[in-house]
């Protein structure tokens, strides 16, 4: 609001301005037009300035950057729109290797190596502050939210983990001593358990809409 008031007010001084310096130097208007252009184009830049460092601010913090903005920055900041790209790839690629982890000690072991490579990658100069700053804070923001998802919380640990294994071995240890007969025996009952209850919910289904049309 307060900057379209003020480019409001600029325009009406311009062309006041304007009229007033032909009317003295009897100068046709449409000469000055540069003068008019100017003042706009100075604006232009401030706010495209403005708005480069807004961006900025989003990165420094690990946010993720909009379509619009990563387009605006694509047109008018070439340098700061391939370093966004990077980071945003960097950040993607991380979030993979946490997806793939299959216990919640992976997820930190995962994370201790990239805060590692970081760290190393800072210390070597490599790159400049805001940079790293940037890069950093995506990492930070990213391990966050993953710890915050269900996707991490239905994570088993890895004690939990080993308890599952050795109850599946059992399982197939136990199956595996069985004689033959007893096999097919076991999973006959089990067919048989299945179809019992598949007739019963038949049954149940049956009876409910038959008491609705009553």
């Amino acid at each position: 609001m307060n900057v379209t008031i003020g480019i409001g007010t600029a325009f009406n001084y311009a062309r006041i301005e304007q009229f007033k310096i032909a009317a003295q130097k009897k100068i046709a208007p449409k000469k000055q037009d540069s003068v008019f252009e100017s003042i706009f184009k100075r604006n232009d830049e401030a706010l495209k300035a403005q708005n480069i460092e807004r961006i900025k601010g989003k990165m420094k913090s690990g946010q993720r950057l909009s379509f619009q903005e990563k387009d605006f920055l694509r047109v008018h900041a070439p340098a700061l729109y391939e370093k966004a790209i990077k980071i945003e790839e960097e950040r993607d690629e991380h979030r993979r290797q946490l997806a793939r982890c299959k216990t919640k000690e992976d997820v930190q072991k995962v994370q201790s190596g990239k805060a590692l490579q970081l760290h190393t990658e800072a210390k070597s100069g490599a790159e400049d502050e805001e940079t790293m700053q940037m890069r950093m804070m995506s990492i930070m923001v990213e391990n966050a939210e993953f710890a915050s998802s269900k996707e991490f919380q239905e994570l088993p640990s890895e004690v939990e983990e080993e308890k599952d294994e050795r109850k599946g071995k059992k399982a197939k240890r136990n199956l595996k001593g069985m004689p033959q007969n007893v096999l097919e025996s076991y999973f006959k009952n089990m067919k048989h358990s299945f179809d019992k209850i598949k007739v019963l919910k038949t049954e149940q289904s049956q009876a409910a809409e038959a008491a609705q049309k009553n």
